[in-house]
């Protein structure tokens, strides 16, 4: 954890320094060595919050674009005395979870359900992900009416889906033309050895595959099946990184 609880106050860790468990209130002492971002450890770790996972260069990195009361912020569900702690809560509320070990769909569905106003940003650096296509804007009303079930065949609505559309063909220039002028950042991905937690999430998933840019999981491509059953195949959405912490409310100038 990057913060402890001393004299009543949240501290980050530094040298030689012990404290309490803003949590669990348990014993910690602070790790603050060459290799990994100094940190806060419990000394013996105790029953603390079982959402938390160990905190990688990858979690502060991304932390560090908030402001320090927004970080690690125990979240309360008034209702009912449940605890854990939020990565980030803005102060318009909005929970933003990082994510870098792999979840069950269980954990996935509980935490939406109490954090409820909560996104989702992965560590998918390691991922068999690919980004291809140019798709069209889903919420255009081009994109509307086209039912893609893979990136380069599509039926559209207005066809009463008889017609198979096929990508890259002379007489699909029309086509293309009206693809390409309804696109706002959107692409079809190719996403092998799939983590299908992410594709039953029912808040946004970011998808940070290092760079300047996150992908935005939009959704599968309709009756698309693999017969290997290891592939996926749908839509994303680039996001300006920048533009996406701005906009919650931080800085892409990195706090320490």
């Amino acid at each position: 954890m990057k913060f402890a609880n001393i004299a009543g106050k949240r501290v980050a860790a530094f040298p030689e320094a012990s404290g309490m468990c803003c949590f669990c209130n348990a014993r910690m002492i602070a790790k603050c060595g060459d290799r990994l971002a100094w940190h806060w450890a419990h000394m013996p770790r105790p029953n603390c919050d079982l959402w938390w996972e160990n905190e990688t260069d990858w979690h502060r990195g991304w932390k560090n674009y908030f402001p320090q009361e927004w970080q690690e912020v125990i979240h309360v569900n008034a209702e009912t005395g449940e605890r854990h702690i939020a990565d980030v809560k803005t102060g318009s509320g909005v929970v933003i979870e990082f994510q870098n070990s792999p979840m069950t769909k269980r954990e996935l569905d509980s935490r939406e359900q109490f954090y409820k106003n909560v996104l989702w940003v992965v560590n998918a650096g390691n991922f068999r992900f690919v980004v291809g296509e140019r798709m069209p804007d889903p919420s255009s009303d081009f994109g509307r009416d086209c039912e893609f079930f893979n990136p380069t065949a599509f039926r559209k609505k207005s066809d009463n889906l008889s017609r198979i559309y096929l990508r890259g063909l002379l007489a699909t220039v029309d086509t293309e033309n009206a693809i390409n002028k309804n696109y706002v950042g959107h692409h079809a991905y190719e996403w092998n050895r799939a983590r299908e937690v992410w594709l039953a999430a029912h808040r946004p998933v970011y998808f940070d595959v290092g760079g300047d840019d996150l992908w935005l999981l939009v959704g599968e491509f309709a009756g698309y099946f693999d017969k290997r059953k290891t592939t996926r195949l749908g839509t994303v959405q680039k996001i300006v990184k920048a533009a996406f912490i701005q906009s919650l409310g931080g800085t892409s100038s990195v706090r320490s």
